[in-house]
């Protein structure tokens, strides 16, 4: 037996989710990202824990959060000619 803990690269949460170390969720789940940038994200409101002063995240609240931050392209506003077709005017015509 060795007398060097060795820490476990996740943890098992209550909720049934895991939780991983910050250096491996930004690798893995953030792309890449460096724990400065993660940093940022903790502001914005990324989950994570501290226990014995080491910071984990748990893996699926990682990646709702993230889902929830993805923004849908605004849609197209309509053509000068789909207005006028919805104001019953053809183009051309003069407004009364």
């Amino acid at each position: 037996m060795s007398d060097t803990t060795e820490t476990p690269r996740q943890l098992v949460l209550a909720d049934g989710d895991v939780a991983r170390p910050d250096e491996d969720i930004c690798k893995q789940e953030l792309d890449g990202c460096t724990t400065r940038t993660a940093q940022k994200y903790d502001k914005q409101g990324c989950p994570y824990l501290i226990i014995k002063g080491k910071k984990w995240r748990p893996v699926r609240g990682v990646r709702e959060w993230l889902s929830k931050r993805i923004v849908s392209k605004q849609p197209e506003r309509p053509t000068r000619r789909a207005v006028e077709r919805r104001r019953g005017r053809m183009i051309g015509q003069a407004r009364t």
